[in-house]
């Protein structure tokens, strides 16, 4: 039986003046891969925003592993899990190293792991002691998107993994890796909403 990582319930959330989603459901289970399709201000990225608590709801509410973490009376709970988050911004920190953000993101996993094999599949080893704001837009785009994918590298259990444009300035080895990674991730029991 699947395990349910994700759930939304009559989701709607403003941007601004504007209802960008309204009357919003969704179910992501075990093993799901949810790729959000539609053009520029369909709501795509406030879906995934509003997954990641980041967005207040008018209505609605957002559940991780059975369990409510936002809704829209304002009652706000920590995952019980954690999840990767990739944002179209990157939301990364010029200061930090690419090692110390990463370091980060397995911290608050809960995991540690060598980070060498991981930044040399996506072209970074050379670079991992450099600050984030000295790399190019697409080697800081790939740190995004690790940052993203670690809790599933980490963990045998299920996780969460939200991806916001993932593929936006990857070369063609990274863009490969990271389908294999969504791929190897998916039959761990991991699932994804790209």
């Amino acid at each position: 039986m699947a395990v349910s990582l994700l759930s939304l319930v009559g989701l709607e959330v403003r941007r601004g003046m504007s209802i960008v989603v309204t009357d919003f459901n969704l179910e992501v289970d075990s093993k799901d891969v949810v790729v959000l399709h539609g053009k520029n201000g369909a709501g795509k990225s406030t879906v995934i925003e509003s997954c990641a608590r980041l967005l207040p709801l008018e209505k609605g509410s957002v559940h991780h592993h059975g369990s409510l973490v936002v809704d829209s009376e304002g009652r706000r709970s920590l995952a019980k899990q954690p999840f990767g988050l990739t944002l179209q911004s990157n939301g990364l920190l010029g200061d930090e190293t690419v090692e110390n953000h990463l370091s980060t993101v397995c911290s608050l996993s809960g995991m540690k792991t060598d980070l060498f094999p991981i930044l040399d599949a996506y072209g970074l080893a050379h670079r991992r002691y450099d600050r984030i704001g000295q790399l190019s837009g697409g080697q800081a785009r790939k740190v995004a998107v690790l940052a993203g994918l670690l809790p599933a590298m980490l963990s045998s259990e299920p996780r969460l993994i939200l991806l916001d444009e993932p593929d936006t300035g990857l070369d063609e080895s990274a863009l490969a890796a990271l389908i294999s990674d969504i791929g190897q991730l998916r039959e761990a029991g991991h699932a994804f909403v790209i």
